[in-house]
């Protein structure tokens, strides 16, 4: 199977599911990043609460997304973040960002894309 076969085939996922939003993982403090990421749901921007959008890093500053090996077998120092290497990242952008929630944007075969997420600001005219 190709790129351009699985990109298809998440497409057509996508379409078949965007009625089923997605709240990102939202945390409190640093500790529960610590006590582990496992609550960080999938969700394509798409899926995404109308409550969030994907972060922007030249809005934010800084890297918004992570790649991260899921494998178990990556070592410190590859493009992949180890787990522990993710945690650590995670909770120095948290310290800087709390109110970012967090959402797992795609997979590969060895990694997860983990991505950062804004909550959306609505302007209080286009409320009425």
């Amino acid at each position: 199977m190709n790129r351009e076969m699985i990109h298809e085939l998440e497409q057509d996922f996508l379409e078949q599911h965007t009625a089923n939003t997605v709240e990102p993982a939202v945390y409190s403090t640093a500790k529960q990043i610590s006590k582990g990421t496992r609550t960080v749901p999938v969700a394509s921007e798409l899926m995404l609460s109308d409550d969030w959008t994907y972060a922007d890093e030249d809005q934010v500053g800084e890297p918004v997304e992570w790649v991260v090996d899921h494998s178990g077998f990556g070592t410190p120092g590859e493009p992949a973040l180890t787990y522990p290497e993710f945690i650590e990242k995670l909770k120095d952008y948290w310290t800087r960002h709390p109110g970012h929630g967090f959402v797992i944007s795609g997979v590969g075969q060895f990694q997860v894309y983990v991505h950062a997420v804004v909550p959306m600001v609505y302007d209080e005219e286009e409320a009425d």
